[in-house]
């Protein structure tokens, strides 16, 4: 959805201009995709190590509690957060009619 979203704004803001430019719109959330996983588990390790979670060994009591919030918990919240924030994208249905105008106007002309 990341993408699909991205790729709309590029299009209503560039649309005149060269489309090639939308490949680095791409390159970008992967990028930007890539980094969040990786500070996501580096962080969620973390976090179980200050509950005492121990890898290699039997884990009861605070230990689960911080691993289920570190691997449960934080993602759901900052999930729930992403959602919000996506319901209140400034692509309005005005906007969204005049961005499929013109592209399905951009594909006639390219027939």
């Amino acid at each position: 959805m990341a993408v699909s979203v991205l790729l709309r704004q590029f299009f209503y803001a560039f649309l005149g201009r060269v489309v090639a430019v939308s490949v680095l719109y791409v390159a970008l959330i992967t990028l930007f995709q890539k980094i969040g996983l990786g500070a996501g588990a580096g962080l969620g390790l973390l976090v179980t190590s200050m509950f005492g979670f121990d890898p290699n060994g039997e884990n009861q009591g605070l230990a689960l509690t911080g691993f289920f919030i570190a691997f449960l918990g934080i993602p759901i919240i900052l999930n729930l957060f992403a959602t919000i924030l996506a319901l209140f994208f400034p692509i309005t249905e005005k906007r969204h009619i005049i961005i499929r105008k013109r592209l399905d106007a951009r594909a006639a002309r390219a027939v």
